[in-house]
């Protein structure tokens, strides 16, 4: 299993590690780029909370079905149409395809 190795281990170690620093850093500022403090309203946090969720799965899917049409080396146009079209009815992104 690849995504159980020393490198990704070490990968999310890091990013851990900055992230936490990013926040003490930004917590302790007189002046902070990000205030982190619009993480103590409940509704906020809830929302962005369900928004990463939306668009890791939505970014997840579309992941899957490319690897799943490469696997069967089937690469018709439609399966990749579905899903970009799918992404962008959930972000509300419809293009000049459905307004002409």
């Amino acid at each position: 299993m690849a995504f159980a190795s020393w490198s990704v281990a070490g990968a999310l170690f890091i990013g851990l590690l900055f992230l936490i620093i990013f926040v003490g850093a930004q917590w302790h500022s007189n002046h902070p780029f990000v205030n982190l403090r619009i993480f103590r309203h409940a509704q906020f946090t809830l929302a962005v909370i369900v928004n990463c969720l939306l668009v890791s799965t939505m970014y997840g899917n579309n992941y899957l079905i490319i690897a799943a049409g490469t696997k069967r080396h089937v690469k018709e146009p439609i399966y990749f149409w579905i899903s970009d079209f799918t992404g962008s009815l959930v972000h509300g992104d419809y293009g000049d395809s459905l307004t002409s």
